[in-house]
């Protein structure tokens, strides 16, 4: 009841012909949106209700108010709810209950009111089903429609509806043959708004080729050289926005993934498009406080360097390193030895790009390419040298294992050097408070560096065992508050609350538990616990180092004993174990 009470108010503000109040746009448009939105969420709940003296009115209104409307924003709008009404009148069996609304289509479309031929389009656009079981018999009425307005020579608003109009209903057709074969020749039209529209500082034709490369790409085969000069060209003129030239190369990376043996045939216009995306990846802003920021920013995600190296990622894997290395490698090798950083960073970056779609191709060279990258960890600049270092990790996480035993000599040398550095900046625990930051670092830091440095880890033993124990032990404060007493509270001091009830609260200081949690588990990828890679390090050592274990044993044990009593604990850090890790548990409280 309440949402058709909504409704009539929604509706009387639409449709008022007081000039009070329609005079005000700003409620004629709120009431456009939530009229649309009610129309949406809560159908079955407000129209059938009505009788249908109501229904036949609020039909005949909203095209009324499409035909007087003067403001060509609020006529949209009117025209979306005219859209969403008809897609919810479209019976089980295919028949539109509104009728009306198709002869206003026709009608609207051939009129010489231009407004009411954007109307016509908007309506389509929107609901490219309107026919309903009536589609087949007016193919040919909409194919006309669409070409009609595609060729308006006088209005270029007229045409960029059109086409987008046409892409919709291609779109909502996708899996039709017939039916996109008999609209292929619509697609010169369509491109053709492409680029008209983009230089009117309009992208959205732009976004539905995207959409029809994502979802149909069968429909551009026809004309398939066309759209790739034309994405190609959109993609290279820096006169167009970043999001242009970005939406232009999403057309070719994504017909590189739905449609890689169609455009593997044209892989001239392919290798012209690898310079476009490496040049976006140049594209940095110079920044000298980079080096000295205590942590990096979050990558512009709609920067054009994110959105180069996305696509060279993107269409290595679509199309595959039989094909993108060869047409990359030379561009990458200048790029490296380019005096200006940018080029250097940018060539780095590629190569960390194209590692997974060029695995087979370069796993054959990659001593030489690893060889290659190691020389620009001595980079004069620091940007360079990190995007070095990003590309040696990225080629570990492409090429393992092969990349971890063929390279151990190479990288094993830092590890030591590296536990030395954590050594020097490591302050004495004691004086930490439980939710200092440093701990849960340094913890996932020796954990890992455990992993690597194996039996040689039990030099640092003495250092690593007594923080780790201690953050292991760490209890929580509770206590039990009353309301007053948790207004001198917050969440954030580390206080979480829930409420007891009769004005009392139970609170937990959850500052340090993060810390216990990472010192019982292993921030890796697949976040196994710290217990697996503790009881690593004790199964490599424990036999040849025995005695250096000792002097931690009893303690170590207590936590063990106090994780069994801990019994869901206990169960999920033992399920977190293999057999041999399971072993290495078992052979310590035997030893006990």
């Amino acid at each position: 009841m309440a949402e058709q009470q909504q409704f009539y108010l929604l509706l009387s503000n639409l449709m008022s012909p007081d000039n009070t109040v329609r005079k005000q746009s700003e409620v004629k448009q709120m009431a456009a949106v939530l009229l649309r939105r009610l129309l949406s969420s809560s159908f079955e709940e407000v129209y059938p209700s009505l009788t249908i003296d109501v229904q036949t009115a609020i039909k005949t209104e909203l095209l009324a108010g499409i035909q007087s409307e003067a403001s060509s924003n609020i006529r949209k709008k009117v025209c979306d709810i005219a859209a969403e009404l008809s897609r919810n009148l479209i019976d089980d069996d295919g028949n539109n209950q509104w009728p009306e609304i198709l002869k206003f289509l026709f009608d609207s479309v051939n009129s010489q009111d231009v407004g009411l031929r954007e109307a016509a389009l908007h309506i389509f656009w929107n609901f490219p089903g309107i026919f309903g079981n009536q589609q087949q018999h007016y193919l040919e009425v909409i194919k006309r429609m669409l070409v009609q307005c595609m060729q308006d020579q006088e209005n270029p608003q007229i045409r960029t509806l059109a086409a987008r109009a046409a892409a919709s209903f291609i779109l909502s057709n996708e899996s039709n043959t017939a039916l996109l074969k008999h609209f292929s020749d619509l697609l010169p039209g369509i491109l053709q708004a492409v680029n008209e529209s983009c230089y009117r500082g309009d992208d959205s034709v732009l976004k539905s080729l995207v959409e029809i490369a994502d979802t149909a790409p069968k429909y551009l085969r026809p004309n398939l050289e066309a759209t790739l000069q034309l994405s190609l060209k959109l993609c290279a003129d820096t006169n167009l926005t970043n999001m242009q030239r970005q939406l232009a190369l999403e057309v070719i990376v994504t017909l590189s993934e739905t449609a890689a043996a169609m455009l593997r045939k044209h892989t001239n216009i392919v290798a012209q498009s690898v310079p476009q995306m490496l040049s976006m990846m140049v594209d940095l802003e110079e920044d000298e406080e980079w080096a000295m920021a205590d942590e990096l920013e979050d990558d512009d995600f709609d920067s054009n360097a994110v959105a180069g190296e996305s696509a060279l990622d993107r269409i290595a894997c679509g199309l595959g390193g039989k094909i993108v290395l060869p047409m990359i490698k030379q561009h990458i090798m200048q790029m490296l030895q380019n005096p200006d950083w940018k080029y250097r960073h940018a060539g780095l970056m590629a190569l960390s790009a194209i590692g997974e779609g060029c695995h087979q191709q370069m796993e054959a060279i990659l001593s030489e390419i690893v060889s290659f990258v190691l020389l620009f960890c001595q980079d004069p600049h620091p940007r360079v040298r990190y995007a070095a270092c990003n590309a040696i990790g990225q080629m570990a996480t492409d090429f393992a294992p092969t990349f971890q035993k063929k390279f151990h000599d190479k990288f094993m040398p830092d590890a030591s050097a590296v536990m030395q550095l954590l050594l020097k900046t490591q302050t004495d625990f004691n004086d930490l408070e439980d939710d200092d930051p440093q701990i849960s670092y340094m913890i996932s830091a020796w954990a890992r560096m455990c992993k690597i440095l194996g039996k040689e880890f039990q030099q640092y033993l003495p250092v690593v065992m007594g923080p780790l124990m201690k953050t292991a032990s760490i209890k929580p404060e509770v206590a039990l508050l009353d309301t007053q007493d948790m207004e001198n509270m917050s969440e954030d001091d580390g206080w979480e609350f829930v409420n007891l009830g009769d004005q009392q609260s139970f609170g937990i200081k959850t500052a340090g538990l993060e810390e216990k949690a990472t010192a019982c588990q292993m921030l890796d990828d697949n976040d196994v616990y710290i217990l697996t890679k503790v009881s690593d390090i004790l199964h490599s050592i424990f036999s040849s180092y025995r005695e250096k274990v000792l002097p931690w044993f009893e303690q170590l044990l207590q936590l063990i004993v106090n994780l069994i009593v801990s019994g869901g604990l206990w169960t999920q850090c033992v399920s977190a174990l293999n057999e041999t890790q399971q072993k290495a548990i078992q052979d310590l409280l035997n030893t006990a």
